[in-house]
C-alpha cells in the first residue's frame, strides 16, 4: 500500500474510533502492547497480528470486535484442535478480567486480518481499533515484521477457517 493511502486509511480508522459515542478524554484501562504482524509469504492474502492486551481496571471488560486500516476484515480467531485436526474459529467476543492480561499469541487467540487493499511490506504498521461490548475504542499499533519463524508458523499451512461464532 503506497505510503499516502496508508497514511489516509490510518487516519480515518482514528477519527473514526474517536467519534464513537461513548469515546471521551478518560484514558481506557485496556492496554494493548508488543503488538506485531509477521508478514505473510507472497500471495497469502491473511496476515495475524499477535501482542498482549492487559486489563488495567478494576471492572471487566468484553473485547467485541477490532478494526484495521488497510484490510477488508479483520476477527478475533482461536485456533482449536480437535481429534488431531487444526483449524481456526471467529471469537465474538473475548472477557479480560480485572488485572488479567490476555496474550495473542500463534496457536492460540489471535488477530486474523483478510484482504488487504495493497501491498504490506516489513517495518510498516498497521493502525487498527479494538471494540469493547460498553461502546468504547482503544486505538493500536502492531508493526509488520519480517517472515513468520517457523515455530509461528507451525500449523498453520493449510489451517481451515470457521466463522462459527463460537466464543
Amino acid at each position: 500500500m503506497n505510503r499516502l493511502a496508508a497514511t489516509a486509511a490510518s487516519l480515518a480508522l482514528v477519527l473514526a474510533a474517536a467519534a464513537s459515542p461513548a469515546a471521551s478524554a478518560e484514558k481506557s484501562p485496556l492496554t494493548a502492547s508488543h503488538m506485531v504482524a509477521p508478514a505473510p509469504p507472497p500471495g497469502v492474502n491473511t496476515m495475524a497480528i499477535y501482542g498482549t492486551l492487559h486489563n488495567e481496571g478494576d471492572a471487566p471488560l468484553v473485547l467485541t470486535g477490532i478494526e484495521a486500516a488497510g484490510f477488508a476484515s479483520a476477527m478475533l480467531h482461536e485456533t482449536v484442535t480437535t481429534d488431531g485436526i487444526v483449524t481456526m474459529r471467529h471469537r465474538m467476543a473475548i472477557e479480560i478480567g480485572p488485572g488479567e492480561t490476555v496474550a495473542f499469541a500463534p496457536g492460540g487467540i489471535h488477530i486474523m486480518l483478510m484482504n488487504p487493499t495493497g501491498a504490506v511490506a516489513p517495518g510498516e504498521t498497521i493502525a487498527g481499533v479494538l471494540r469493547l461490548g460498553d461502546g468504547s475504542a482503544v486505538i493500536f499499533e502492531a508493526t509488520i515484521t519480517g517472515k513468520a519463524p517457523m515455530e509461528m508458523r507451525k500449523g498453520h499451512e493449510g489451517m481451515a477457517h470457521k466463522a462459527d461464532g463460537a466464543s
